[in-house]
């Protein structure tokens, strides 16, 4: 007898799901990337990251052949840069908010995307029509998986960090 609330894992498309009562599917939000917004002839007024980033990416740097689209995944992938100025040939880490740059030729201010994150879409009712995930998520957690107190937002965070779910059964009723 099933007697606890748990997420059951799941692979499905949207408009898969079947009317049962006591279940409710939850589906991943799918997002395209936002991209970055460009100040063209503007420098990013703020705080210049001189110390390079977290990975020793240099200040400034030079990315060659990849361009704007290098320093704009090298910016991604710092937790302390949110922007950076582009001169033709090399990027300038910074952090900066928006409406901070100044008029300067020769330079382009990107910021980096902040988007609210999306959430998960709910069909109260229905059971998600899919492939089950039966083997349990790459992480170990088990099919199903009861996440006490942590509830559906415990589920949405399993789920998410896992690469073969993208969508889970929840269900509160005793079987």
């Amino acid at each position: 007898v099933w007697t606890s609330s748990a997420c059951f894992w799941q692979t499905s498309e949207p408009g898969t799901s079947s009317i049962l009562a006591g279940h409710d599917c939850y589906r991943a939000p799918t997002v395209a990337e936002p991209s970055y917004t460009v100040e063209v002839g503007h420098h990013c007024n703020g705080q210049s990251l001189e110390q390079g980033l977290e990975d020793g990416t240099p200040f400034p740097w030079a990315p060659g052949a990849a361009g704007v689209a290098g320093c704009e995944a090298k910016c991604d992938a710092s937790p302390s840069c949110n922007s950076f100025v582009w001169t033709s040939s090399a990027c300038f880490w910074q952090t900066s908010e928006p409406g901070t740059s100044s008029i300067l030729a020769g330079h382009d201010c990107y910021r980096a995307p902040t988007v609210a994150e999306p959430s998960y879409t709910v069909e109260v009712g229905h059971h998600c029509n899919g492939q089950s995930l039966e083997q349990g998520l790459e992480d170990g957690t088990p099919f199903p998986w009861a996440p006490g107190a942590a509830g559906v937002a415990g589920c949405e965070a399993k789920c998410d960090a896992s690469p073969s779910c993208n969508s889970f059964v929840w269900t509160s009723s005793a079987c």
